[in-house]
């Protein structure tokens, strides 16, 4: 999931919506203490990614990620309908922006790990938190990773 989380964070960097730097960061990782920060302390809008776990394939060859990735911004405390949709509509570009690229030839040839990405029956939904005025859209998805079963030796104890 490193790999994932790098890949992602770019795409955040180089988007020009997003504009992701440390110093103002607009990406976090859900599964990441260090990496999750509160919405107070993000730029607007933000790339959101975390996992629900995993599952191992028929052919036990690969870990089948459940991913959620979301873009998310801030409208006033008071906004309005118009504000909100507006806001809705920037996130989906945004998002949409984001799977485009990740499927596209270009970037499935420079990271061949982009070919487990499956957006085949991807759920995308709202997300509307009043509470923090936050709206947005999430995708979640399974992306097909190669599972490394080799274990270090020193992870064993060895009684012989």
């Amino acid at each position: 999931m490193e790999r994932i989380r790098s890949y992602f964070e770019t795409l955040a960097a180089q988007h020009v919506g997003l504009k992701h730097r440390e110093s103002d960061p607009h990406f976090c990782y859900l599964n990441d203490e260090k990496e999750m920060l509160l919405p107070a302390q993000m730029g607007f809008p933000f790339l959101m990614l975390g996992h629900n776990g995993y599952e191992i394939t028929d052919d036990e060859l690969h870990k089948r990620w459940q991913v959620m990735l979301s873009v998310q911004t801030h409208v006033t405390d008071t906004g309005d309908e118009r504000e909100k949709n507006c806001a809705a509509g920037l996130c989906m570009r945004i998002l949409d922006d984001l799977l485009i690229r990740c499927k596209s030839r270009d970037e499935i040839s420079a990271n061949y790990w982009l070919r487990g990405i499956d957006l085949s029956k991807a759920v995308v939904s709202p997300i509307e938190n009043e509470a923090e005025a936050l709206y947005g859209w999430v995708v979640e998805f399974h992306i097909d990773l190669p599972w490394c079963r080799k274990v270090k030796g020193e992870v064993w104890k060895s009684e012989r």
